[in-house]
């Protein structure tokens, strides 16, 4: 089919086409989108809007105890300084921030006006869009790079009010704030992340005065003398958490139960689990399935119609407003969300499956019946990416690639192209895992159009010169001519150093990794915010991939054994290696001379010839009257280059050998009338951690380390064990005569 006839047939298949750019872009089509360069009639034309003006949700009725943090929170803001309160959740940052975003505004101390940012997927580039659509607008569909953004709104002095949850990363929230302009940040979050440039303030706890106020507002009446103690000691048990407070008084007012039987319910040691588990365990099944499905959806919320369709229970409206009665549930533009701090202590045996999988097949369906209708589609985009990103938990790889199909075009047309590239990298991760190499070079190819359309031109070749070869291995004709008409714009592109396209690209220029097809490996995906799940996001979270932690069990016990084996070796590797050849004649390096001088001090009278003596110390021997016994015997049967396993034997010190029977006489010498001058025993009498003996003087036994031709009056502790353990075999031919003057040993 000629080219311009395939072109034809993309045109009919789109929805929609947006200016980016140079570039106009064209999008719907099974093949992916196609880009031309924008004519003149394409190019936008820039309009102003009006200051935007914020309208009030809460009330300050409702924010006890900061009153001192408001003052100076206004304070702050009124020099310049962004601001960020933090603290955890339930305690009320996002009625905070609507209420000093108004006061603000009633100040008029932001010419520019005030400005609201809440996405449930928030990403810099797509708050910045939101930004900048603030202040202008275009007469065709249209949307500036980052670049171009930062440079029109740097000189706006206005306020940007963000509650995200706590989406953006700490390097994300300093890529926001910390650009150079004129804007003045007003931001919520659980945990401290703002920079050092700016003011954080932490929410403190209810004190004991604002929490019985809560506890009374909440009951709708004051409470009696009688009820104060008890009121008091719930409100510490719980230490003055706004949401915990009112949960237990609405188990109060619900159950009718009285204050201090609720006290005495709640443990001194997490008394806040088993407050939750208790009100939980007290729904009906009704109640609990639809906190279930609540609690799939995160911190999306669900319309009434949805929930009943996919809860597949009837009554809806009764049982939602029960949830409402018990702090459970909150409602919030028309939607349904479960409270948040209640997630954070919901008990561990709460593992979703049936509801589960009843939300991701009504989402899929809906994606699918919706996909040309995008404005009706955008209406649920949140709540669809909320599922994907569960069936990427569950590794639902073919339900992840019938949503990112359905609703990718959508989030290119909605502007939200930092989200656009976080479902094509899911769909991308979805057809690497089931090895379809269609789905992967469609994917390919649409990240690499938004890469072109956005002036990445280092990341757009690679995508695209991947997805033209994996289409030409295909042999998908139509879609290798959609492919090249894309990368033809790169022929005469000028390509930026590596360093600034990694600015601008963040992880899309770390896709391709090597020369192979497959630039995402299931095992191996791009680690994004996508990436890094909340514990509490779900209860049903599985591991997305196998673990390869090195704790599993079949790694623990392997490292067990092999550091058991190398700690045994290396104990007793004399034991299992030879021992060297012994010369016949004894060198004077490692054997002192046989002369008279060699054993002035010593007293020792040698024994005959085939007795191998070893000398005592005072210190090392633990028997009390005896002198060791060496049978002769023991070696004649051995070959020299055997190990002898029984003189590595630890000595056994309680069951002392019966030298009481050789034919001379022994006199009773204990270990300590030993000399504790330095002996020079004769090469016969010489001790080794590897003993061998030997019938013969000639063959003295000797150590495997150089041994020393004289002994310190202590020997070390490595020779009292050789000296004990031949103690061990004791014999009664031979024994080992006394000293010639004991006395002189002292």
């Amino acid at each position: 089919m000629p080219q311009k006839s395939i072109i034809a047939n993309f045109q009919g298949e789109t929805i929609g086409q947006l200016a980016v750019g140079n570039y106009v872009i064209k999008i719907g089509s099974s093949h992916g989108a196609m880009a031309n360069t924008a004519t003149d009639a394409e190019q936008p034309t820039k309009l102003s809007r009006p200051a935007p003006v914020l309208v009030q949700e809460d009330s300050v009725d409702d924010l006890l105890g900061c009153q001192e943090l408001v003052t100076e929170a206004i304070a702050a803001l009124g020099v310049g300084q962004s601001v960020e309160l933090y603290g955890s959740a339930g305690f009320g940052k996002t009625a905070l921030l609507s209420c000093l975003a108004h006061d603000i505004q009633s100040m008029s101390l932001f010419p520019d006006g005030v400005i609201k940012l809440s996405l449930a997927h928030p990403y810099v580039s797509d708050l910045l869009q939101i930004i900048w659509e603030a202040y202008y607008q275009s007469h065709i569909p249209y949307k500036p790079t980052d670049g171009q953004i930062k440079e029109q709104i740097k000189d706006k002095k206005a306020l940007i009010v963000l509650d995200d949850d706590d989406e953006l990363i700490q390097e994300e929230l300093q890529e926001l704030i910390g650009f150079p302009s004129n804007l003045t940040f007003l931001i919520a979050s659980s945990r401290k992340r703002f920079p050092k440039k700016g003011r954080s303030l932490l929410l403190p706890n209810l004190s004991i005065i604002d929490s019985i106020s809560l506890v009374e507002k909440e009951m709708g009446r004051s409470l009696t003398r009688e009820e104060m103690p008890a009121a008091k000691s719930l409100c510490t048990l719980l230490n003055g958490h706004p949401v915990h407070i009112q949960v237990a008084v609405a188990n109060i007012v619900e159950e009718g139960r009285s204050i201090a039987e609720i006290v005495s319910q709640l443990p001194s040691t997490e008394p806040v689990s088993s407050l939750i588990q208790q009100t939980v365990a007290s729904l009906s099944k009704p109640h609990q399935t639809i906190l279930e499905l609540l609690l799939v959806m995160g911190r999306i919320g669900l319309g009434k119609e949805q929930i009943q369709a996919i809860a597949q229970i009837h009554k809806v409206d009764q049982l939602l407003e029960t949830l409402q009665r018990r702090n459970l549930v909150k409602l919030q533009n028309s939607r349904y969300q479960i409270i948040q701090a209640i997630v954070e202590v919901l008990p561990p045996e709460w593992r979703l499956t049936t509801i589960r999988e009843k939300a991701i097949a009504y989402f899929v369906k809906f994606a699918e019946k919706y996909q040309k209708q995008p404005n009706y589609l955008l209406e649920e985009i949140d709540a669809t990416v909320q599922i994907l990103e569960v069936a990427v938990r569950n590794s639902r790889w073919q339900d992840i690639l019938r949503l990112v199909r359905a609703i990718e075009s959508s989030l290119a047309l909605s502007r939200r192209w930092r989200l656009w590239e976080q479902v094509l990298q899911r769909g991308l991760q979805a057809s690497q895992a089931e090895k379809s190499r269609v789905d992967e070079a469609w994917a390919l190819h649409q990240l690499g159009i938004r890469a072109l359309c956005l002036e990445e031109n280092s990341t757009a070749k690679k995508y695209l010169t991947k997805a033209v070869q994996l289409r030409e291995l295909l042999g998908d004709t139509t879609g290798v001519t959609a492919t090249s008409h894309n990368l033809n714009f790169l022929k005469n592109a000028s390509f930026p150093s590596s360093s600034e396209e990694n600015q601008q690209t963040n992880w899309g220029d770390n896709a391709e990794t090597s020369e192979q097809t497959r630039l995402q490996l299931p095992s191996q995906q791009v680690v994004t915010r996508l990436n890094l799940v909340s514990d509490n996001s779900s209860s049903s979270n599985k591991s997305l991939y196998p673990s390869t932690s090195l704790l599993s069990p079949t790694r623990v016990i392997t490292a067990g054994i092999l550091a058991s084996v190398g700690f045994l070796t290396l104990s007793n590797w004399q034991r299992f290696t030879h021992s060297p050849v012994q010369n016949t004649e004894p060198t004077p390096a490692n054997t002192p001379s046989f002369t008279p001088k060699s054993q002035p001090n010593t007293a020792k009278t040698p024994l005959p010839e085939t007795i191998n003596s070893v000398p005592r110390t005072k210190n090392q021997l633990t028997f009390p009257e005896h002198k060791p016994i060496i049978n002769p015997p023991l070696a004649p049967n051995f070959d020299q280059q055997k190990p002898e396993f029984l003189k590595r034997r630890k000595p056994q010190v309680d069951t002392p050998p019966t030298p009481r029977q050789p034919p001379v006489p022994e006199p009773s010498v204990s270990a300590t009338q030993q000399p504790e001058l330095d002996p020079t025993p004769t090469p016969i009498e010489e001790p080794t951690p590897t003993f061998s003996p030997s019938p013969s003087v000639e063959n003295p036994p000797t150590e495997e380390p150089t041994p020393t031709p004289t002994f310190s009056p202590i020997l070390t502790p490595d020779v009292a064990p050789t000296t004990s353990s031949v103690e061990a075999v004791p014999s009664p031919a031979v024994t080992v005569t006394p000293l010639e003057n004991p006395a002189n040993s002292n």
